[in-house]
Order: structure tokens, then sequence, then C-alpha cells
């Protein structure tokens, strides 16, 4: 297993990943509307997380397959975190999650939104909810966050 960074080669296997665990996990709470947003969306959210200049993606591999991703924007907010179903449970998303914190955070407070499925991974990994469940586009999210120590951050 390893964890290294997403490269322009890696996106049409990350977009199958994220699609593949998109329709497992999120799509049974979301509308008709959310899903086809999502799909409508998803391929060009990947490419900007991996290419643009304001994000930091990781890939998660083991024995030659990508079965894991997460994204980072501007050293705060965490855009993506996905790992494969196969492995769900397994300790790979706190993984993922600890990378981006070590690696790439810069503030004192990580964001993100959270999916409804996802909240509870979240919240084991120190986060707290930040307020009510909100709808853009059919797809649901609930803000979050976590305060991070001066050891947990990556020297800046």
């Amino acid at each position: 297993m390893y964890i290294k960074k997403a490269e322009v080669e890696d996106i049409e296997k990350i977009i199958e990943l994220v699609v593949e665990v998109a329709r497992h996990d999120i799509f049974p709470g979301l509308t008709e509307e959310g899903q086809a947003y999502f799909l409508s969306v998803v391929a060009n959210e990947v490419r900007v997380s991996v290419l643009g200049a304001d994000y930091q993606s990781v890939k998660l591999v083991i024995d030659g397959q990508l079965l894991g991703f997460a994204a980072i924007k501007k050293g705060h907010y965490i855009t993506k975190l996905f790992v494969a179903g196969c492995i769900q449970g397994c300790g790979i998303g706190r993984k993922l999650l600890d990378h981006l914190i070590s690696e790439f955070v810069t503030s004192e407070t990580l964001a993100l939104k959270a999916s409804p499925n996802a909240v509870a991974f979240y919240q084991a990994n120190g986060f707290s909810i930040e307020g009510q469940e909100e709808e853009i586009n059919g797809i649901r999210y609930i803000p979050m966050k976590r305060v991070l120590s001066e050891m947990t951050q990556r020297a800046g």
C-alpha cells in the first residue's frame, strides 16, 4: 500500500472510483436531480482537484489498484475523500485523512461538507457538525470542521 500525489494519468481511474463509491454510498440519499447533477460535474471536479493550483490530491494504491482518493483545497478545506467499498472500514479513510493533515494542512481549522453517510466517519476523526444539513442542486451535505492542535499541523 502506498499514498502519493495523484497525477494527470490517474484522473480517469479516480473518476471511476468516485462514481462507483458515490453510486453505492451517496446516491441512496439523493434525489434523481442530485444524482444527475453529481454525474454531470464529477469528472470536472476530479480534474480540478488533481490539476488545480489551489489543490493537493493523493491516491492510495494497494496491489497496483487505485482504491482511495483525497483532495484538499488551500490547505484547509477537504473537497474529496473516497475509499473503494471493498476496503471501507479497514482504516484506509483515516490513513488518507491523516496524510492530508500531516502533509498539506496549513490552518488551525480544517473544514468540509460531509455527505450524510460520512458524518459518523468524520465525527470519529475529530470533526464536529457546524450547521444544519443543506442541499444544493439535489446534493445533501452537512458542514463540519475540526480544530487542529499545533502538534497536528504541518510546519508551515
